[in-house]
């Protein structure tokens, strides 16, 4: 990436930012960007690190996860946050020019985290911690869908060549640097990070140190099929359990003051439901649960369900992926409803959830990596998902209670905790939840696309280097081999 088009990104964040915001100093000068300060780009940056979370990496996760499908009667032509045509996505239409905001995006916030690291880490090591954790986490999503990619070279702004490095190297990379990042918010003692700066946990350094040994375990488990990196996944737990802050608790919610403005809006409210014009976008007439979704919560008694979709004629009604029935259009089945997973236009946006914390517990203690009670996690973690879908009390000891969810009595414990993980994160973290799908191949029996141009296509494991890396980075792209999406595999799979 060039210097103009870092600067251009990190200057856009934070403008956008600045509209939230009115307090925050941005600086006039959009070339002088060594003067901005620590709290203008670490609110900036965290603000364009929400908005992949919550649009771009949820989206294509969430159809090729399993959990949403295309109205029939909704043009194919039209695009999400991928900035690809729902056409492609269903149709699995995988060309090196599909999703590309995954790669370039991603890369660009982690080269913006990269100058608050820069200018931060003598003075204001907090700063620089809090840089270290999410390029961490950017670093190893990247990965999730390109395998191999530039790490040891990336952060040099004028080197459009990056070499690549293995997709391993990159995740035991990533992980040391959420450390490093850890270490680094210890060495600062006590900070006082603004509050209209750290937009996520108000200052809260523990909270913070909490998010990077959950990403840090979220990492871990994405290896465990991965023999080459046992060593490692040992050696990294050692060090979570002597660290001692342990894991998320809570919901960790990001608001910089969302506003019914133009580009002010909760990312997840603006995209896939109305915008600040009160006009329903086209994402909401097209996004649909699938059959299979559908079947799953029933499967299960699942009140989430009910608060999540409205009923066509007291019923949730699915569509499947790729379908172009005409009874499966946007009037004949369920759409979004507002309060489950679309809270409001100002509410705070989800960029990491307690449920996913306590499931990533319970997995670990399911494998005997970390002590503790696996029914007490489980339970824990389907109680802070329904906790923040708006279940009632009552509705959860219910749900609770059903022998089918007693977890210490199961036959197959992975199985269940995967099913229920994978409900709790519908529309939240469709990313992680095609991870889970890719690594152990779980839940069990998960449809593919129908679409005739999906005809005799698996489901995807991977995308294709992009356009812009064809076009600047050749020779490295090269090297990596012909590609078949379909076939080769993430180096965790």
């Amino acid at each position: 990436m060039k210097n103009k088009i870092i600067y251009t990104a990190i200057l856009g964040s934070l403008l956008s930012l600045s509209s939230c915001v009115k307090s925050l100093d941005i600086n006039d000068n959009p070339n002088a960007i060594s003067s901005f300060t620590n709290d203008n780009q670490l609110a900036g940056t965290l603000l364009t690190s929400a908005r992949l979370e919550s649009t771009t990496l949820n989206e294509l996760g969430s159809f090729w996860g399993g959990y949403w499908a295309k109205a029939s009667d909704i043009a194919g032509t039209s695009s999400g946050a991928t900035q690809s045509s729902l056409d492609m996505t269903v149709n699995y239409t995988i060309v090196n020019s599909f999703a590309n905001s995954i790669w370039e995006n991603q890369y660009l916030t982690i080269y913006n985290f990269q100058l608050l690291y820069n200018q931060a880490k003598e003075g204001a090591p907090a700063y620089a911690g809090i840089a270290d954790i999410i390029q961490g986490m950017h670093y190893m999503q990247i990965a999730d869908y390109y395998n191999n990619v530039p790490f040891s070279n990336s952060l040099i702004p004028t080197n459009t060549t990056p070499t690549y490095d293995k997709g391993l190297d990159v995740y035991e990379n990533a992980i040391n640097k959420i450390s490093e990042g850890i270490d680094l918010i210890k060495s600062a003692g006590s900070v006082n990070i603004p509050t209209i700066s750290d937009i996520l946990f108000k200052g809260d350094m523990n909270k913070w140190i909490q998010l990077a040994n959950t990403i840090k375990l979220r990492g871990l488990l994405q290896l465990s099929n991965v023999s080459a990196a046992s060593s490692f996944i040992t050696s990294e737990i050692t060090k979570i359990t002597q660290e001692g802050s342990g894991f998320l608790t809570t919901d960790a919610l990001l608001n910089p003051g969302f506003s019914k403005n133009a580009n002010q809006q909760n990312p997840f409210w603006d995209t896939y439901y109305m915008n600040y014009s009160g006009n329903i976008t086209t994402m909401y007439n097209a996004v649909r649960p699938t059959k299979f979704l559908v079947a799953k919560y029933n499967s299960y008694n699942d009140p989430r369900a009910k608060n999540i979709y409205n009923l066509i004629t007291n019923d949730i009604v699915g569509v499947q992926l790729g379908t172009s029935s005409t009874d499966q259009t946007s009037t004949k089945s369920s759409s979004f409803k507002v309060g489950g997973v679309l809270k409001s236009a100002t509410a705070s946006a989800l960029y990491f959830s307690a449920a996913e914390s306590y499931f990533l517990q319970s997995e670990a203690i399911y494998r005997g990596w970390i002590t503790g009670s696996l029914s007490s996690s489980f339970k824990s973690a389907i109680s802070s998902s329904m906790n923040y879908i708006g279940v009632s009390a009552a509705d959860q000891n219910s749900y609770l209670s059903q022998s089918i969810l007693d977890i210490d009595a199961s036959s197959d414990k992975l199985g269940l905790l995967i099913d229920q993980k994978w409900l709790a994160l519908n529309s939240i973290d469709g990313h992680a939840a095609f991870n889970d799908y890719r690594r152990l191949s779980l839940p069990k029996d998960l449809p593919g696309s129908i679409s005739y141009d999906a005809t005799g296509k698996s489901h995807p494991n991977r995308l294709l280097y992009p356009t812009s890396e064809q076009s600047v980075n050749k020779a490295n792209v090269d090297a990596e081999g012909n590609i078949d999406p379909f076939t080769n595999k993430i180096f965790w799979q």
